[in-house]
Order: structure tokens, then sequence, then C-alpha cells
């Protein structure tokens, strides 16, 4: 049996859509085959036997992400990390992997699960050796799945759908992170890896940091964070008043740091019917991630 292959649509990096919400200014707007419209790959894991393994990998692994010091779990994890005052010339960085979890290769993969595993011993059962994890993993070098009345075999990186992936891309980048943070101490000196590790954090391939150096120094850091691997690589948006990460506005107030809930240009408020015939864990989880940005919305006026 193989797994599914379809596509999500990117609709909020769509301009022709984004042009289209803006001028027809309606619940629904009218617009056909948009030219820039752009998918995001999934696989359709849980159709597969090897879910179940992938799911038990990812049981074993998760524990690992907490000893990762730029690990944020949710955007109400990030709010508890940002600071209530920066200096005043400070800037609002994010960072992106450039497709991260395809252009992750297995042998970085592997070579990160061993460094948590053994830097972090305790946090794994003894029952499951290293070995045994390692050898589980295969599912990397086997995901096929079904498209187009062909079947494919994929051959770098790991599928956007199997449930090992967040953690196992978590591991990676933090452990890209650790090389990081050597190469900065040798680069810029102990003080400022300090102040790196305390503010750069991450979500998957999302990443922030409120930058406190020059220009000069920013882009050298970008050229040292694509030098990390040659695989993996960064993209950046800087700004000097306000940034989006996960759902959360940050927003540089003077010397003070102030957020709120960011909306895509895309969002357009709109929802299912609860009576439609959408699964229904697809209904329910509506309501709770609205909830989610209420509880935001209310951590923000407390903050």
């Amino acid at each position: 049996m193989n797994d599914e292959f379809f596509g999500l649509p990117k609709i909020h990096k769509s301009v022709e859509i984004q042009t289209a919400i803006k001028n027809q200014n309606s619940e629904y707007i009218t617009i056909l085959r948009p030219k820039d419209l752009k998918l995001r790959p999934i696989i359709a894991g849980p159709s597969c036997p090897k879910h179940w393994l992938s799911n038990f990998i990812d049981i074993i692994l998760k524990p690992l992400s907490q000893y990762i010091p730029s690990y944020v779990r949710d955007d109400i994890d990030f709010l508890t990390h940002l600071p209530k005052h920066i200096d005043e010339n400070a800037i609002l960085v994010t960072f992106d992997v450039t497709s991260q979890y395809t252009n992750i290769p297995h042998d970085l993969g592997l070579n990160a699960i061993k460094y948590w595993i053994e830097n972090h011993p305790g946090i794994i059962q003894n029952r499951f050796t290293l070995e045994f994890i390692l050898d589980a993993v295969f599912i990397l070098e086997n995901n096929s799945f079904f498209f187009n009345s062909k079947y494919y075999l994929q051959i770098r990186g790991t599928a956007m759908g199997t449930k090992m992936a967040p953690t196992y891309a978590t591991l990676v980048m933090g452990f890209l992170k650790q090389q990081l943070y050597r190469k900065l101490e040798e680069i810029e000196g102990p003080e400022f890896t300090h102040h790196f590790e305390n503010t750069w954090k991450r979500y998957l391939d999302d990443c922030f940091i409120i930058w406190t150096k020059s220009s000069n120094a920013l882009t050298n850091f970008e050229r040292t964070l694509n030098n990390l691997h040659p695989a993996i690589k960064f993209t950046k948006e800087i700004n000097s008043n306000n940034i989006p990460f996960l759902d959360i506005l940050v927003i540089k107030n003077g010397t003070e740091i102030n957020t709120d809930i960011f909306y895509k240009s895309t969002d357009t408020h709109q929802y299912l019917d609860f009576r439609s015939c959408h699964t229904a864990h697809t209904k329910r989880n509506i309501p709770y991630c609205l909830a989610r940005k209420i509880f935001i919305y209310i951590y923000t006026f407390s903050f």
C-alpha cells in the first residue's frame, strides 16, 4: 500500500488572490486559475501501514525537543519568551528555512537524532536502543506515493504529512544550531553567543530574533547561517517597527515590545458551516483555534 499524494494551495502567497480580495471586497471572490498559486505537497501518511511506525518513532523522539534552547512549542509559548523591553535601536528579524522537510538529507537527519539521544540518554527508555531507533527511521528512505496514475519514491528529505516529520525537523534544526553557536562564539565572542541563545526562537522552519548589532553584522550572520549545511538555506525579513511570527504580530514601540493577533491578507474570516459535509474533527478544530486566538489577544494585553 502506498501513500496518496496531494497539494494544499498556498492561498496567502498568491498576489492575484490578495488583489482580488482587496478589489472585490466581498465574502466570496471570483478568480479563475491564478497563475501564481503554488501548492504545498502533502503525503497522506495515515493511509499507509508505515504510518504507525512513524507515529511510534515520533512518540520516542518528541521529548528530546525540550532540550533545544531555541524550540518553541506554539504561539503561546513564544509569547512567554518575548522580552518586555529591548534596545531602542534593535530591529525585528525573521528567518525561514527554504522547503525544510524535502531538503533535509538523510545522513544529516540520522546524525541529528544520534546527537540528541547520546547527549540526553536518560530521556529514551532503555529498551529502545540507538541502533533500533536509527534502523526504524528507514521510513525516510521508503516514502513511496501514488500520484496521477504513477508510483513514485521520494529520494531526498522526509514527507510532509508523515507523523514524525515535525519532531524530526526540529531535532535537525536544533543540531545545526549547536554548530551555529560554536561558530558565533569564534566570530562574535561568548557575550553575543549567550544573547543569541536567549533570543533566537524557532518553530519548525520559522525563526525569530531581536537583532541588536549592526546591519553588516546581520549580513555576516545570514551568511554564516546559510553555510551551516549546503542543503539547508534561509531567507530573511527585517523590520524596525513590526513583524509577523506564527499568529502573532510583534510590534516594537520605542524600547517596548507589544503584540497583537496577526491575520494574513487573504484571511476573510469566513468559516465552515458546522452542518457541512467536512469531517467532524475538522469542524471541531475551527472553534478550538479561534478560542486560542482569543486567548492570545487577552494575553497580549496582560503582557
